[in-house]
């Protein structure tokens, strides 16, 4: 799955140019100064469908495919921090409940009464937690060879070591 650049890089890029949030007044993304953001447009240039900018990203007339592609690992982080970002993709204790918000000095924000929640669409596996993911994400994650079979694949457990979810 690694190698297989060319079966994942044009899906990533269109989510990445669909899912960043859009400079105003200007062609291209801005990354607002804020981490999930700027590591999608850093993304979107090492991938060859954009320029990079001090702001953020313009897109190039031509994709160029670049002469290395940037490592796997890196874009999965990009499309699974921008989802997350976007709210596209909510990280669920093993229990399928959301992890509690912490403010301050680790003071949890507790409803009373919340709503229920959506059941996750992907499943625990291999000591990972649950997570609820939009259905235009999901197909973007089978394809990088993170979520197979409705659940998290033996691949993800790295993957979401580096992100640090809250499950």
């Amino acid at each position: 799955m690694r190698n297989a650049h060319q079966n994942w890089r044009n899906d990533v890029a269109h989510f990445l140019e669909a899912t960043l949030p859009k400079a105003t007044g200007r062609p291209g993304w801005n990354d607002m100064a804020s981490t999930a953001f700027e590591i999608g447009c850093m993304a979107l240039v090492k991938l060859g469908f954009a320029d990079a900018t001090d702001w953020g990203a313009t897109p190039k007339v031509v994709p160029e495919l670049p002469a290395t592609m940037p490592r796997w690992d890196d874009i999965c982080i990009s499309v699974l921090w921008l989802a997350n970002q976007r709210n596209k993709l909510s990280f669920r204790l093993p229990d399928g409940s959301l992890p509690p918000t912490r403010i301050g000095s680790g003071f949890a924000i507790a409803m009373k009464d919340p709503a229920s929640l959506p059941a996750p669409n992907i499943r625990a596996r291999f000591g990972l937690g649950c997570a609820l993911c939009q259905a235009d994400v999901l197909p973007l994650l089978e394809l990088l060879g993170l979520v197979s079979s409705g659940g998290w694949t033996r691949q993800a457990e790295f993957i979401l070591w580096r992100t640090s979810p809250k499950n």
